[in-house]
């Protein structure tokens, strides 16, 4: 594997991680939008295709849920692997500094 330079940023990281998590707080933000609107249906619209509609749209929300929590995951494991690397750099270093 000669040649091979291997790079990890942990800053890089960390702003990858936060904006990930940017992204499953607005994912969530979607979610919450779409079942207010998609309740809403109710003021003008009755009946069993109505009741349909609705039903159809809450057997998706825990799938819904599920990826927010996953995305945000992600986000946790990439920062927890930037502030391990950025540990180890700082313990790498003071040992060969002789500290």
């Amino acid at each position: 594997m000669a040649g091979n330079n291997l790079t990890f940023s942990p800053d890089q990281a960390m702003s990858v991680a936060k904006s990930i998590s940017g992204k499953a707080n607005n994912a969530q933000t979607l979610i919450n939008q779409l079942q207010k609107e998609i309740h809403a249906v109710s003021g003008w619209w009755q009946g069993e295709s109505q009741s349909a509609f609705v039903e159809q749209f809450d057997g998706l929300v825990p799938s819904f849920k599920e990826l927010v929590t996953c995305v945000e995951n992600i986000s946790k494991n990439l920062t927890q692997i930037a502030n391990i690397k950025q540990q180890a750099e700082k313990e790498m270093a003071s040992k060969l500094r002789g500290r």
